[in-house]
């Protein structure tokens, strides 16, 4: 009986191994194949990549950037339209708001400006300063040769820089802080 199971199990060992051991395993992939699967796999992780990477230019654009001295040493600071720029070196500006000093002051003036580059009917947000002769003027920065800074006006800037002026205004009511020029 115990030989009768020996010659069961014992089956030929060559009947379970292929024929020919030359001939491939049809599963086993074409490496042409495997190298454009994984070409596919990386050109995808790369749009992506850029699609993450635009969405967040687009979303976390960097703010404007305000010079705190300038602002606090203007004596008028306004949100105006340009409604002409003249050659002899002055813009008519239409204000459209207010922000320092908060009343309501004439709605169009003359701005001396030191031929800035700027668009006619645009908007931006001017830190004046009064000239003798009772003009205005873009108040100057302590950045040594540099001109003027005017800033873009739109909804994101005109917010921020009302923040920054409250926060501007609390930290001068502090004593003893010499990080703000007071106004």
């Amino acid at each position: 009986m115990t030989n009768e199971k020996e010659s069961s199990d014992s089956a030929p060992i060559s009947s379970s191994l292929p024929e020919n051991p030359t001939t491939t395993n049809p599963k086993t992939t074409n490496p042409k194949t495997s190298y454009l699967a994984l070409l596919l796999i990386v050109i995808l992780l790369a749009v992506g990549w850029f699609l993450v990477l635009g969405g967040m230019v687009i979303t976390t654009a960097n703010p404007v950037t305000f010079n705190q001295r300038q602002i606090l040493e203007s004596e008028r600071l306004v949100v105006a339209t340009i409604s002409k720029i003249g050659e002899d070196g002055t813009l008519d500006l239409q204000v459209t708001e207010e922000l320092l000093p908060q009343s309501q002051q004439t709605k169009t003036i003359q701005v001396l400006y030191n031929k800035l580059s700027l668009t006619e009917g645009a908007s931006y947000i001017f830190p004046l300063s009064r000239r003798l002769d009772l003009g205005y003027t873009i108040t100057r920065t302590e950045l040594s040769g540099k001109r003027p800074l005017v800033y873009a006006a739109n909804e994101k800037s005109i917010k921020r820089l009302k923040q920054k002026l409250k926060e501007w205004r609390q930290l001068k009511r502090q004593p003893n802080n010499k990080n703000v020029t007071p106004y």
